[in-house]
C-alpha cells in the first residue's frame, strides 16, 4: 500500500503524520510505509517552511519528497500584500497538492476546524469530491480540531521536538529575519492556540507583544498587520 502525507512543516501536518503512522505502522517501520511530501507552489514562505518540513520528516525517520506544482492567485504566492486568512487563499491549491502525491492509495492532509470558514478546499465536501475525482482515499483527520486541539494532541503524544521544529508563518524569511511575523493568518491562529492552552509557544516572533492579547480590543491572535485597525496599534 502506498501512503503519502502532505507535510508542510506546520503543526497540523506534523500531527497528521503521527496519525498516519499510528493507523498503518509504528515509528520503527514508518520509513518503509509512509512517504511525507512537501509541495512547492510558489509560497513566499517556501525556504523556512521546507526546512521545517525536512526537520519533521527526520523526526519521524522518513525521507522528505519535494515536488513542485503550479498555482495561481492569492497574496501567499506574491511578494507583497496582506496575509490574513482571506488573502492567503490560493485557488485549487489543495487539489493540486493531492494530485501531486499520486499515484497513491491514500493521501493524508491537515485541514482543521478553523480553516473551514475561509478555505473551500478545507471542508468535508472538498475531501469527498477529491476522492471521487482522483480515485484515491483522502484522509483529513483534523477536520474537527481547533489549533489548541492540535497542540494538545501533539504534546499528549510526546511530540515536543516536532512542535519546536514546526513553523507557522505566511510571511517567511523577511530580510534575513527567520522569526515569524506574529500577525498573519497562520501566526494568529497558532498564537491563539497556545494562549488558550496556557502554554508557551516555542516559535520565535519578531515582537513578543503578539504573544499577549491586544491591549485595545482584548482579542488574541487577530490577523491584522501591525499598525492597522485596533490590534496592537503601537507595533509597526
Amino acid at each position: 500500500m502506498s501512503i503519502k502525507v502532505l507535510l508542510s512543516g506546520g503543526l497540523d501536518s506534523a500531527l497528521v503524520m503521527a496519525m498516519a503512522i499510528e493507523r498503518h505502522c509504528n515509528p520503527e517501520t514508518a520509513r518503509r510505509v509512509i512517504q511525507p511530501v512537501f509541495v512547492e507552489y510558489g509560497q513566499r514562505h517556501l525556504v523556512k517552511e521546507r526546512a521545517s518540513a525536512l526537520m519533521i520528516a527526520n523526526y519521524f525517520g522518513c525521507t522528505l519528497d519535494v515536488v513542485e506544482v503550479r498555482t495561481q492567485g492569492g497574496a501567499l504566492t506574491e511578494e507583497h500584500g496582506e496575509l490574513d486568512a482571506e488573502s492567503a487563499v490560493v485557488p485549487g491549491r489543495n487539489l493540486a497538492m493531492i494530485r501531486a502525491c499520486l499515484p497513491a492509495d491514500e493521501v493524508w492532509f491537515g485541514p482543521t476546524l478553523e480553516d473551514h470558514g475561509v478555505f473551500e478546499d478545507c471542508r468535508l465536501d472538498f475531501v469527498m469530491a477529491a476522492e471521487s475525482e482522483l480515485g484515491v482515499h483522502v484522509r483529513a483527520p483534523l477536520l474537527g480540531f481547533t489549533k489548541a486541539d492540535v497542540i494538545a494532541a501533539m504534546y499528549a503524544r510526546g511530540m515536543d521536538l516536532a512542535v519546536e521544529a514546526s513553523y507557522s508563518c505566511y510571511q517567511g524569511d523577511h530580510q534575513g529575519d527567520e522569526a515569524a511575523c506574529g500577525f498573519c493568518g497562520a501566526c494568529s491562529v497558532r498564537l491563539k492556540g497556545f494562549y488558550e492552552l496556557g502554554l508557551p509557544d516555542p516559535q520565535p516572533y519578531r515582537n513578543d507583544a503578539y504573544r499577549r492579547p491586544c491591549p485595545t480590543c482584548k482579542t488574541m491572535g487577530k490577523p491584522t498587520p501591525p499598525g492597522s485597525r485596533c490590534h496592537h496599534p503601537s507595533l509597526g
